[in-house]
């Protein structure tokens, strides 16, 4: 019974020192030299996200072992931020180039479905090898409209031309 007790004090003073609060330090990569690293790392990250090589970041801060622990936290941070953002950036990129016509009117807008229409029916007709004759759906569109929907035939006939 005393064993079980003194082990049980024992415990309790060593557990309840193991939570002793430290200090959190944010990571500061803002002075000369830790700048340059962070910089180069950013470059880094943003070449290999355009190559498509994946996250070498690892990699690359192994091959560095003149860096301290410090600076090799900032290459890491710079290395991921660069990467993103040329992933993301890519990302946009091929998501606008994937929406082929370019809408330019307020999407719920009553131009922006005549855009739509118009680009539609523009389509239609450059598969065909027709001719660009937007007034050939006149049916379709409202004469407040025509401007938007002549947009939308004109700039999707072009695409099938």
């Amino acid at each position: 019974m005393i064993k079980n007790t003194l082990f049980t004090a024992t415990l309790l003073t060593t557990s309840s020192s193991m939570f002793v609060t430290a200090p959190a330090f944010a990571l500061d990569c803002s002075n000369d030299k830790n700048i340059q690293i962070y910089e180069s790392a950013v470059d880094a990250g943003r070449k290999d996200a355009k190559k498509h090589k994946g996250d070498n970041a690892k990699k690359q801060v192994k091959h560095m072992p003149n860096l301290s622990h410090h600076q090799k936290k900032c290459y890491t941070k710079g290395y991921h931020i660069g990467f993103d953002n040329a992933s993301a950036d890519m990302h946009k990129a091929a998501t606008t180039q994937s929406h082929h016509n370019k809408n330019p009117y307020e999407a719920g807008s009553n131009e922006y479905e005549y855009y739509a229409d118009g680009c539609s029916a523009g389509r239609k007709d450059g598969k065909a090898n027709m001719s660009s004759v937007y007034q050939r759906y006149d049916y379709q569109y409202d004469s407040r409209f025509e401007k938007p929907f002549k947009k939308g035939y004109e700039t999707c006939w072009k695409k099938y031309r």
